[in-house]
């Protein structure tokens, strides 16, 4: 039960013909300054009061830090990223020219992308609360443009109710 647990974060391939592929050697090509709104997406299209389709969910920061410092003027930040090692970036929140919040990436490089740990909790409250929440991104560059793949599994149940969700977003974002 724990290996299909652990299995359901599983980044499935998603073909790109113009992928930078990444190594040790390039890594630092993805340094640089990013926005935080993905290319092409009508933020203007989802009500802000639907918590699921909520557009902050396709932002970059949320990609990798589940937003907790999320701010109403979101798309107009930016994301600096600097690559400390083959296993660490540095990703840093900018809102008017002002770091607002800073993050260790620690990964590692596979298969042409930069792969974050993945997260993985368990509640083992039976019969009151149980379930799993996992979820895993990786890093790529398509040109100079920085691609997030995202996968998000989650399955909890409170004695009679229950929830799940399975979901992995592919998001670009422009190099400003």
């Amino acid at each position: 039960m724990l290996f299909s647990i652990n299995q359901c974060a599983v980044i499935q391939n998603v073909d790109r013909q113009n992928l930078n592929s990444l190594n040790k050697e390039n890594l630092k090509t993805i340094e640089g300054t990013y926005a935080n709104r993905p290319n092409n997406y009508p933020i203007d299209t989802v009500r802000l009061t639907d918590a699921v389709s909520h557009p902050i969910t396709k932002s970059f920061w949320f990609q990798v830090d589940n937003y907790k410092d999320w701010k109403q003027d979101w798309p107009n930040q930016t994301i600096i990223l600097k690559v400390v090692s083959d296993k660490k970036i540095i990703a840093e929140l900018y809102e008017d020219g002002k770091m607002i919040n800073q993050k260790k990436l620690k990964g590692k490089i596979k298969d042409g992308y930069f792969y974050g740990r993945p997260f993985f909790i368990v509640l083992p409250f039976i019969p009151i609360v149980w379930g799993y929440n996992t979820h895993r991104y990786r890093i790529g560059l398509i040109d100079t443009d920085l691609v997030i793949d995202k996968k998000t599994n989650y399955w909890m149940a409170a004695l009679i109710v229950g929830s799940d969700k399975k979901e992995q977003v592919s998001l670009t974002f422009d190099k400003r």
